[in-house]
């Protein structure tokens, strides 16, 4: 009994160990290094909560994977030694650690389509890449809603082709509430897009009479 209470003991504290050595991950340490370079530019070190460490590191990959594609370009191309290479050595980390908390402090997240477009320009005085975290459609109605001092029971978005029947009604003496009519005449014809709209439904409780 006593050499397999040592067996087990040795094998948690071998697994113990393994656990405490294991190496942080790049997203991880990518996280811990936009803390690091924002405290030293803001004065105090941002406090992520588990969930905004987690859009931290997506917010990683979502890079990664961007100059992934534009470095494969880049080498592709007939002039490829014009531009630096699209990798982390050449990434202005201060610029991207300020701009990189304020979207994880609005709650957008990286691996989501169309909440963080991540965009990179030369800057010809640093020498490095300014990454420009472009706020997509969807991010933008996520963190409006989430911000919002009246939240909105929904928000519909819909493109109009030519051959769709679009009225705006707006609001005037007989009509208290901005609404719209919108039929689709031929489903399977709907033509060209000519346009699109964004309808805000706060509900009638809401509504200003």
């Amino acid at each position: 009994m006593g050499n397999t209470a040592n067996a087990t003991d040795a094998t948690n504290t071998a697994q113990e160990t393994a656990v405490v050595k294991r190496e942080q991950t790049a997203s991880e340490r990518f996280a811990m290094n936009v803390q690091r370079h924002f405290a030293a530019e803001a004065g105090e070190v941002p406090m992520f909560t588990e969930y905004e460490r987690t859009l931290a590191q997506h917010l990683f990959m979502k890079i990664d994977s961007t100059l992934q594609e534009l470095e494969k370009k880049r080498l592709s191309s007939s002039r490829p030694n014009d531009k630096a290479p699209y990798d982390w050595m050449n990434v202005n980390m201060r610029k991207l650690a300020l701009d990189a908390v304020h979207r994880v402090n609005l709650g957008l997240d990286a691996l989501i389509p169309n909440h963080i477009h991540p965009v990179p320009y030369f800057n010809g005085k640093e020498k490095k890449y300014d990454i420009d975290l472009r706020v997509g459609y969807v991010g933008k109605d996520h963190y409006r809603r989430e911000n919002a001092r009246e939240k909105p029971d929904s928000i519909r978005y819909e493109l109009v082709y030519s051959n769709d029947r679009f009225r705006p009604i707006k609001k005037s003496f007989g009509n208290a509430v901005e609404s719209y009519e919108f039929d689709i005449t031929s489903p399977f014809d709907r033509g060209d897009i000519i346009g699109g709209f964004g309808y805000i439904d706060y509900g009638v409780s809401n509504r200003i009479e």
